[in-house]
């Protein structure tokens, strides 16, 4: 009996949680250039599982909300239409990349996501991103590089595209391209892993863009957007942001 009565007195706490609260339990979709870049959003082979800082302030949200995140392996030439259309609730980008903004909604910036390009050999002292830069570029197969477009454009720099960022270290080093364009992080996650220890790379002075990264999100998803929005300022206030980036660097 005694028993019996705390049962009915747990379930009887959790019911009025869950009315106060007036929010039912939610699960949302994550579509992922899979298999990601540390430090930000990657497969950890180890445990299993998607990890990095956008994995650690969706844990946060889940933990202090009603909502649960699922991830979804997917390609970046697929994550727009599959979000736009309403299979999946949103990706992780940037706003600035999408063909079509008008179609989503994106959460305020969780960090600035500002772009270099990285080489072999150090880049000349006056050197800066024009019209006259020529060479191959290792690029990411379906990302965007709008820094890059005219140039890829008028052929004075000539797109080799890879299947993923390691990737595109690997075929700099063999001398398939001069250079990549990467993101600060991405870059300083990578070149300090075990593999690229002996090789010096260098890293233009200048970025190539900074644009916000964020949750991109399905129209229909403003409630949710909203409370991630809450999450991301806590989740710097706390710094949380700069522990999990910390952490992530060299996994």
């Amino acid at each position: 009996m005694l028993r019996l009565l705390i049962l009915l007195f747990l379930a009887g706490c959790w019911l009025s949680l869950n009315s106060a609260t007036g929010q039912e339990a939610k699960t949302l979709t994550l579509v992922v250039n899979s298999p990601g870049t540390p430090p930000h959003l990657y497969f950890n082979q180890t445990e299993n599982k998607y990890d990095g800082v956008i994995p650690d302030l969706l844990r946060y949200a889940e933990r202090n909300s009603h909502l649960t995140i699922e991830y979804v392996d997917s390609h970046r030439n697929r994550n727009e239409k599959f979000v736009s259309s309403g299979k999946f609730d949103m990706f992780y980008s940037s706003i600035a990349w999408v063909s079509q903004p008008a179609d989503f909604i994106s959460t305020i910036p969780i960090f600035s996501h500002e772009s270099f390009l990285y080489a072999i050999v150090p880049f000349p002292a006056d050197f800066s991103l024009d019209l006259n830069t020529t060479g191959k570029v290792c690029t990411r197969r379906g990302f965007k590089y709008p820094a890059l477009e005219p140039l890829f454009a008028d052929g004075n720099l000539i797109r080799i595209d890879s299947s993923s960022h390691d990737t595109m270290l690997k075929m700099l080093i063999l001398g398939r391209c001069d250079m990549v364009e990467m993101n600060l992080k991405n870059a300083s996650a990578l070149i300090y892993a075990e593999e690229y220890k002996s090789t010096e790379f260098y890293r233009s002075s200048l970025p190539t863009s900074s644009v916000p990264a964020a949750l991109i999100m399905h129209p229909n998803r403003a409630a949710e957007r909203d409370i991630f929005n809450r999450f991301i300022e806590r989740f710097h206030a706390e710094g949380l942001y700069a522990e999990s980036l910390a952490k992530h660097l060299h996994p």
